[in-house]
């Protein structure tokens, strides 16, 4: 991967791992956060493997949640591998976000929220 597709996918796995759900696994945690409709993230936070699901997300102790795959992002698991292009990357990042602060009504959170946005280089959330 390369730095800035590094950044990103990093920035990623910080959402998700900040404001996610996690459930026990062997290792580490299965991680599922909201996206849209019927649509979640699911991550393991062991080697930070994270898809992008559609279905129920019925949780599963062995394999993390129930769905249909949408994307498989990548990992970052003793070499880094991104499996779909930046722009897309940058794309579901700044929907996650959106989609996170819309629903947020603590303004710690939407602080964090908002260094997320600073950090990704998008625009600012609701907060000056």
């Amino acid at each position: 991967m390369k730095n800035k597709e590094k950044e990103k996918f990093d920035l990623l796995y910080k959402i998700i791992f900040n404001f996610g759900q996690k459930y026990d696994k062997k290792h580490g945690n299965w991680i599922k956060i909201h996206y849209f409709k019927d649509a979640f993230f699911q991550m393991d936070s062991w080697s930070k493997a994270i898809t992008l699901k559609q279905g129920n997300g019925e949780y599963e102790y062995w394999s993390g949640f129930e769905g249909k795959k949408i994307n498989y992002i990548g990992l970052d698991y003793g070499g880094r591998s991104l499996h779909i292009s930046l722009d897309l990357l940058e794309f579901y990042i700044e929907n996650l976000l959106y989609e996170l602060a819309k629903n947020e009504y603590d303004l710690a959170q939407l602080k964090i929220l908002n260094d997320f946005c600073e950090e990704a280089n998008f625009s600012r959330l609701y907060m000056d």
